[in-house]
């Protein structure tokens, strides 16, 4: 019996958990940034510019005309205006799916832009030497103004309603209530002064630091480390899917599926490779790698199947013990009722589903799965609720 379950585990894991797949990108040197519109899909590059793939990465083509620097360090998109940051010559715009090229530097007076974010019809440019330009108008004109940040090496930027995050090279973070027009420096307990990405997700918000990964749930008031099952690694990239997020930490990929409560491995597929900038495009993710500033690769993998598991926020319909389990533990329900048991890997893999046949007197089952070690999600369906609960297998 304990074979047959086996081979079912075995069978549902490789069935639901997507592998990621390299695209077939002609790049010579790294990818740097990546930005989409619809279909469209657009890789910035360390020195040959733009590429453009219309078919989820089966084929690339080089767009670059009128770009006349090649180096392209953030991209992001608006509509079906597509803007890319360069390494020394400011913003150039495209509307025609990158065909052609114009710079659009108006008040700009840093023309390195590290990072570029959108909100509606507003932009922000993150810029390495002058902190964080402003414009209002598509970028035909920008403005800055630096009042509580100073003249700053901005790494990322992030939107959550009005307020604005800002990760610096060497100060941290900074937050705007306002658009820009003046910053807080928000470091309570932040172990790191070197920012790499800045993600939202629901009342969270998730820095990528050199030192680590932290979340805040005050908007920026205080950080505390996430370190569950990621460590204190420094985390390069940072991808949002619902509850579900992606953490790169320059050697692999991790996946939370509990709103980045633990993290678990996800590199199948493959392996352990430099990962530098994420993307989330339709129902996929897309990943870029190099070796150094050389190598580029984009690889893409399937959201399809991942299942978010979040907190609940009521008491949970029914317990585990133990807990840790060496994969043996009973589940009770806390209140009568017909229900049924799914247990999900880190992944958000669904590897075991059954019953939970109540019986007069009786409100406790046994189950014992035949698992690796690691951390695993139970989930109870009772009356069209669902409840969950983490359990470690040791």
């Amino acid at each position: 019996m304990k074979n047959l379950l086996l081979l079912f585990l075995l069978f549902a894991f490789g069935k639901s958990s997507a592998q990621w797949q390299q695209t077939n990108g002609p790049f010579s040197d790294a990818i740097t940034s990546l930005t989409a519109d619809g279909s469209n899909l657009f890789a910035g590059t360390y020195l040959t510019g733009v590429y453009l793939t219309t078919n989820g990465g089966a084929n690339w083509a080089p767009v670059n005309t009128g770009l006349t620097d090649h180096f392209i360090w953030s991209m992001t998109s608006v509509g079906s205006t597509i803007y890319a940051g360069s390494h020394l010559d400011g913003v150039f715009i495209s509307t025609n799916n990158g065909a052609n090229w114009t710079p659009s530097n108006t008040g700009l007076t840093d023309f390195r832009i590290n990072e570029m974010e959108s909100s509606g019809a507003t932009l922000y440019a993150g810029t390495n030497y002058f902190g964080v330009y402003k414009s209002i108008n598509g970028g035909a004109t920008w403005t800055v103004d630096t009042i509580g940040m100073g003249a700053q090496s901005t790494k990322a930027l992030a939107m959550n309603g009005d307020t604005l995050f800002a990760g610096t090279y060497d100060h941290g973070i900074f937050v705007s209530t306002n658009g820009g027009a003046s910053w807080t420096q928000s470091n309570n307990g932040l172990d790191s002064s070197t920012v790499d990405d800045i993600v939202i997700s629901g009342n969270k918000v998730f820095a990528g630091t050199v030192s680590g990964l932290f979340v805040s749930t005050d908007n920026g008031a205080s950080w505390t480390p996430d370190t569950v099952g990621l460590g204190n690694q420094g985390v390069r990239a940072l991808a949002v899917y619902g509850i579900n997020l992606f953490a790169s930490t320059g050697a692999a990929i991790y996946l939370s599926i509990d709103h980045g409560a633990s993290w678990a491995l996800d590199t199948l597929g493959m392996g352990s490779r430099n990962v530098s900038t994420m993307l989330i495009s339709g129902n996929d993710i897309y990943a870029s790698t190099s070796t150094g500033t050389t190598n580029g690769m984009v690889w893409k993998r399937s959201l399809t199947g991942i299942v978010g598991i979040n907190e609940p926020p009521e008491k949970n319909t029914f317990g585990i013990y133990p807990n840790p389990t060496t994969g043996k533990f009973t589940v009770t329900l806390n209140k009568t009722g017909k229900a049924s048991l799914r247990i999900f890997n880190a992944l958000g893999a669904l590897i075991e589903e059954q019953p939970l046949d109540e019986r007069p007197g009786e409100m406790a089952k046994e189950i014992e799965l035949n698992v690796a070690p690691g951390i695993y999600f139970a989930q109870v369906v009772m009356d069209g609720r669902l409840s969950n609960q983490k359990f470690v297998v040791q």
